[in-house]
This record gives C-alpha cells, sequence and structure tokens, in this order.
C-alpha cells in the first residue's frame, strides 16, 4: 500500500551563545499499508500499517569543548489508526553526549539516555521503557 512522509526542519545556531544550536523538526507520516488484526482489549479490529502520524522532535546541542557535545531534547508524535478507535502518544526525552574524533578512524561516539512512554487507549499496547545507548558514527 502506499505510503507518504514529510519532514521539515529549522535550525538556530547561536541561540544562548556561540557554541550551542537548536534543533526542530516537525513531521507527518501517511501510511495505507493492507493488513489487519483484531485487538481483544479494544474489541476492535486494528490495520496496524494504516495510520496518521505527526509531531516533533526538538534537541539542542552544545558544544562543551572542541571534541565534546551534549544534547537535551524530546520526540513527541501523535499516532491515530485508521479505521480503528485506537491512539497512541509517545513521548521520549532525551540526553546525549557525543565524543567528536575520538577513534583513529575519525569517528564519533555517542552514549545516549532515552526515556520512552506510549500511552495510548489500548492497555495492552501501554510502555513505559528506558534505553541506554552506545553509537559509533561515521560520515562519508
Amino acid at each position: 500500500g502506499p505510503y507518504a512522509e514529510l519532514h521539515g526542519g529549522l535550525t538556530k545556531p547561536n541561540l544562548f551563545s556561540e557554541r550551542d544550536t537548536l534543533l526542530v523538526e516537525p513531521f507527518v507520516r501517511w501510511s495505507d499499508i493492507e493488513g489487519s488484526v483484531f485487538s481483544f482489549s479494544l474489541f476492535d479490529e486494528l490495520s496496524p500499517g494504516k495510520y496518521l502520524e505527526y509531531g516533533i522532535d526538538v534537541n539542542y546541542n552544545y558544544q562543551m569543548t572542541d571534541h565534546i557535545q551534549a544534547s537535551i531534547g524530546a520526540l513527541v508524535r501523535e499516532r491515530d489508526f485508521g479505521g480503528s478507535i485506537r491512539e497512541d502518544t509517545y513521548v521520549s526525552p532525551q540526553a546525549s553526549l557525543t565524543f567528536d574524533g575520538l577513534l583513529p578512524c575519525g569517528c564519533d561516539v555517542r552514549l545516549q539516555y532515552r526515556y520512552r512512554d506510549n500511552d495510548t487507549n489500548d492497555e495492552v499496547a501501554n510502555y513505559n521503557a528506558e534505553q541506554v545507548s552506545l553509537a559509533l558514527l561515521a560520515r562519508f
């Protein structure tokens, strides 16, 4: 089935100082992919591939030193499933530290903490989770 996604973005460097940046990225996604399941908790037919989702990702970055960048932000999104009463609200604040050029490959290393909260009217799909990740970043 069809799928469409639209992303935008605004970057504001030097928001409070010469070493910081604010990134604001709104988005909208629409999917009409076929397939359905029956949700016993909602007592409703659910098509997980048919939805409208919109949200925003906002991050504030601060270059602490020439090789260390700190970031805080949050991703917030709403997903409404087509043909169903299910609605999800997802909120995910995050904080990270990125170490630039730490490895001989010229790669960056990012340590990130993210809290994930999915609030939905489908009780079996509600969840809260904490995620810690370590990523190797390379530019091509």
